[in-house]
C-alpha cells in the first residue's frame, strides 16, 4: 500500500526506531520518489557501505522485490544481505546489512581533479571528431560537442546541451552511484535542459571484458528495475570495444552494436560494391570503431528521441554509410 506524504512524515520516527531495534546502529533514508531517485539512493548506500535502511513508500512490494533481484544478481551471494524490509516495518523498503564488493573488480589509484578535467576535454574532442559534423559524422543529430537533438525539430524535439560527467569510480557500486545521480539530474531537468549524457569512467579503460560482462548487464537490469525502459536508452562505448558474438548479443543486446551479419546485410543493400570485397576482419574493425572512444563511456539518451530519430532515418542506410565513411577515412589516414 502506497503511503501519502503526511503518513510518511508520521511513520518516519517509527521507522528509525524499528531500524535501530532490528539492525542496530544504521543510517535511515526515506525516498518519497520512484525510478531513478530510488536507484540513486540505493547505489549511494551500496557505494558507501555499512548497515542502512532505505524506505521506499511509493514502491509496491513487486517493485521492491525486482530491485532486490537486480542487486543480488549483480553481486551473487551478498556477505550480509540486501533484502526487502519485513512485513512488520512501519514503511516498505530495503535493508542493507553490509558492503558487497563486486567480484573481480580491483581498486585503482584515485584520479586528480586535473586528470578528470583532461578526461572530459578528450571526450568533448571525440564528440566533435566522431559524432558531430567532423570527419566521421556518425550521429546526424549531434550538432557539436555541446548540443545534440538537432535536426528533429519538426518532430517536436528541440536541441539541448549535452551533459558531461566524469566518474573516478573503480568499482561497480561507486560507478552505479555516479551513473544514477547523473540520470536523476537528467530526468529532473527534462529534455529541454539535457539532450543526453556522456559519462566517462577512465578507471575502466583497460577493462573491456568487465565493462561488457559486468557493467552493461548491470545497467540493463537497473533500468528495467527502475521502470525506465521506455524513458532512457543507453549506448556502450569503450577504447577497446569489440562487437560481441551473435551468442552474446542474443542475450545482451542492450547498449551494443548490431551484429556483423546484420551490418553486412545492410552494406549489401546500400553499398554493394564495398560489401563484396570487404573481409570479415575489416568489417569487424569498422563496426567496432563506431563504438570506440578515448575512455569507457556510458551514453544516456531519451527513448522518445531515439524513437523519433528511428522514424526519420533508415538505420540500415545510416550504418552502411558510417561503415563506408570509417573505411574511407582509415584508408586516407593509412596513406598519409
Amino acid at each position: 500500500m502506497l503511503l501519502g506524504a503526511a503518513r510518511v512524515l508520521l511513520m518516519t520516527p517509527l521507522l528509525e526506531r524499528y531500524a535501530q531495534d532490528r539492525y542496530g546502529p544504521c543510517s535511515v533514508t526515506v525516498c518519497t520518489d520512484t525510478g531513478a531517485a530510488v536507484m540513486d539512493s540505493m547505489w549511494a548506500i551500496l557505494a558507501s557501505g555499512g548497515t542502512a535502511v532505505l524506505a521506499t513508500p511509493q514502491l509496491t512490494a513487486a517493485q521492491i522485490s525486482e530491485i532486490c533481484v537486480h542487486g543480488c544478481e549483480t553481486f551473487g551471494e551478498l556477505p550480509s544481505g540486501l533484502s526487502a524490509l519485513a512485513a512488520d516495518s512501519p514503511m516498505p523498503g530495503l535493508a542493507f546489512s553490509g558492503r558487497a564488493a563486486a567480484a573481480g573488480i580491483a581498486a585503482e589509484g584515485a584520479l586528480t581533479a586535473a586528470e578528470l578535467e583532461r578526461v572530459m576535454q578528450r571526450e568533448r574532442e571525440w564528440v566533435d571528431r566522431a559524432l558531430a559534423p567532423g570527419p566521421l559524422r556518425l550521429c546526424p543529430y549531434t550538432a557539436s560537442s555541446s548540443i545534440a537533438g538537432a535536426g528533429l525539430e519538426s518532430q517536436g524535439v528541440q536541441p539541448a546541451p549535452i551533459a558531461y560527467y566524469t566518474s573516478a569510480a573503480s568499482d561497480a557500486p561507486a560507478l552505479m552511484a555516479d551513473f544514477w545521480a547523473s540520470v536523476r539530474r537528467m530526468l529532473e531537468g527534462g529534455e529541454e535542459t539535457t539532450s543526453s549524457i556522456i559519462l566517462s569512467a577512465p578507471a575502466w579503460d583497460n577493462r573491456w571484458l568487465e565493462w561488457r560482462d559486468t557493467i552493461f548487464p548491470l545497467l540493463e537490469s537497473g533500468v528495467i528495475a527502475a521502470g525506465l525502459g521506455r524513458t532512457v536508452g543507453i549506448v556502450c562505448f569503450h577504447p577497446a570495444y569489440d562487437v560481441p558474438s551473435p551468442a552474446y548479443l542474443a542475450k545482451h543486446r542492450f547498449g551494443h552494436m548490431h551484429s556483423l551479419a546484420t551490418l553486412r546485410r545492410w552494406l549489401r543493400e546500400h553499398e554493394p560494391h564495398l560489401e563484396s570485397g570487404l573481409s570479415d576482419g575489416d568489417l569487424s574493425t569498422a563496426a567496432a570503431q563506431m563504438r570506440r572512444s578515448p575512455h569507457a563511456v556510458i551514453n544516456v539518451l531519451w527513448s522518445r528521441q531515439l524513437e523519433v530519430a528511428e522514424a526519420k532515418r533508415r538505420s540500415s542506410l545510416l550504418y552502411a554509410t558510417n561503415i563506408a565513411r570509417i573505411l574511407a577515412v582509415t584508408k586516407v589516414a593509412g596513406k598519409a
